[in-house]
């Protein structure tokens, strides 16, 4: 008889990251807080993928950013957390004149 090791393994990976996020959360809870000037830089940062490509003669530049807030509960009357991933990103390509 096979065993279904598809349900078993995506539960597994789901209950895997709870429980690791909750052991960096209770690790890392007595230290320094942030510097609240990066907390101001990203916090207008739109929710979702945001992506803006510009194109001026010899510069072309990709600006982009991402956030992601969710809620993570264990169960429904469980104890939970909110979860905030933000990330702000810049690529510039300039040719360059001359050799070497």
């Amino acid at each position: 008889m096979a065993l279904p090791l598809a349900p078993i393994a995506a539960t597994a990976l789901r209950w895997g990251v709870v429980a690791a996020l909750a052991y960096a959360v209770t690790r890392y809870r007595g230290r320094a807080p942030a510097d609240p000037r990066r907390d101001a830089a990203i916090d207008p940062a739109p929710d979702g993928l945001d992506l803006e490509f510009r194109h001026q003669p010899g510069e072309a530049r990709a600006d982009g950013s991402l956030r992601l807030r969710r809620t993570i509960r264990a169960g429904r009357r469980g104890p939970g957390f909110e979860l905030d991933l933000a990330a702000l990103g810049r690529a510039k390509l300039r040719p360059i004149r001359g050799g070497c």
